[in-house]
């Protein structure tokens, strides 16, 4: 069996106590990755895009003259 969980507020002892556990299983592996602080708000804004696609609403352009002719810049 396979499972994610995410701990947010994690402290080394944590990890040191879950490792603890897995330890009593001997087939039992466990891996950590950091998450960044700004992670959070990468994911919902790809998940914005990804809605804008979806409903085409997403401006594009092919340039930096063609976005500040959009935005009067």
């Amino acid at each position: 069996m396979t499972f994610t969980m995410t701990i947010n507020n994690a402290d080394s002892s944590l990890i040191d106590a879950v490792k603890s556990i897995v330890r009593l299983v001997p087939k039992a592996t466990v891996s950590f990755e950091e998450a960044y602080p700004f992670e959070d708000e990468l994911l919902e804004d790809r998940a914005e895009i990804r809605a804008k696609i979806k409903d085409g609403s997403l401006n594009t352009y092919s340039g930096m003259e063609e976005y500040k002719k959009a935005h009067a810049l």
